[in-house]
């Protein structure tokens, strides 16, 4: 589990996040003050700091700060929520498949036309067509129907792997 946690880190916020989990991970029984962590990696204070307070904003890391009472400085000690790793993946998964449905919606619901000059302008929608007369918008080059059933079938498809992976949570 472990190297899951790192990789989907990784892939999520970016190597230095992923080497903050790595080293609380390994001490994952008890809180780390900002302080060790940038002493075993060998970075400085503000950039671990930055790190675990852009984790801190994705409910992955929690915090607890006590005031010195002598120095009425605070030390922050910082502890690792995995749980909430995969509930953030959960979440994004959630997000792109309301987008892949809206795009599936749109897909449908037009008929789009593509320039035949071939010198990559935009596929337009019915709308756009009419309005310049079926030419291309771009370059002027005549307009001829686009089939969006390939884009349907991979939006369709992408949308079932979605639904399907957070039924089974995660």
């Amino acid at each position: 589990m472990p190297e899951n946690v790192i990789k989907l880190v990784q892939m999520l916020f970016g190597e230095t996040h992923a080497k903050v989990v790595k080293v609380m991970l390994e001490d994952s029984n008890r809180e780390l003050r900002d302080e060790e962590i940038a002493r075993r990696l060998g970075m400085r204070i503000n950039d671990v700091r930055r790190v675990l307070y852009q984790l801190h904003n994705n409910q992955i890391v929690s915090y607890r700060k006590v005031m010195d009472p002598n120095t009425r400085w605070y030390t922050y000690f910082w502890k690792l929520n995995v749980n909430n790793i995969y509930a953030l993946i959960r979440r994004r998964k959630r997000r792109v498949l309301e987008i892949l449905k809206q795009r599936l919606e749109y897909e449908r619901a037009n008929t789009f036309f593509k320039c035949t000059s071939g010198k990559g302008c935009p596929v337009v929608t019915f709308d756009v067509a009419m309005e310049h007369y079926f030419r291309c918008p771009v370059c002027g080059a005549p307009l001829e129907q686009f089939d969006n059933s390939k884009i349907i079938r991979f939006l369709e498809k992408e949308i079932a792997k979605l639904e399907e992976e957070l039924s089974e949570n995660v």
